[in-house]
């Protein structure tokens, strides 16, 4: 009985230490963009990218004609990641521009595309969500 409890324990150790391996793979770093429909202006959709970034909690780093800088976290400890948010009134395109600690860099076995930890594209993801819900 102990023998099988050992085991299972081992084995439930090496499940667990291999998620969290997966968890900090580079992934791919895609831009991503989202396409608006009806009829806004760029201020309109300025807002809901500054509105959006507030809720998840994004600092704004400068602000431009068409263009967003946003970092997350606002307040880094250990890591962050910079995006260029680019905008008009029918697009709004989500631009990694820089990070620390997020292992950026070039994929592993693929080095021409630019790989990152796994959660920056959720955190694009998520926020461009957010921007087209507040645009609805």
């Amino acid at each position: 009985m102990k023998t099988a409890f050992t085991a299972l324990a081992l084995a439930c150790s090496l499940a667990v230490s291999g998620q969290a391996l997966a968890a900090r793979t580079p992934v791919p770093a895609p831009d991503r963009t989202i396409a608006l429909s009806g009829s806004r202006s760029a201020d309109q959709v300025k807002t809901a990218i500054l509105s959006a970034a507030a809720v998840r909690k994004f600092a704004v780093v400068s602000t431009a004609n068409g263009r967003i800088t946003l970092a997350y976290p606002a307040n880094p400890r250990k890591f962050q990641a910079r995006f260029d948010v680019i905008y008009d009134s029918n697009h709004v395109t989500m631009r990694l521009k820089d990070s620390l600690g997020l292992n950026q860099g070039p994929c592993p076995g693929n080095p021409g595309v630019a790989c990152i930890h796994p959660n920056v594209p959720r955190w694009m993801k998520n926020h461009l969500a957010d921007v087209e819900n507040l645009l609805r």
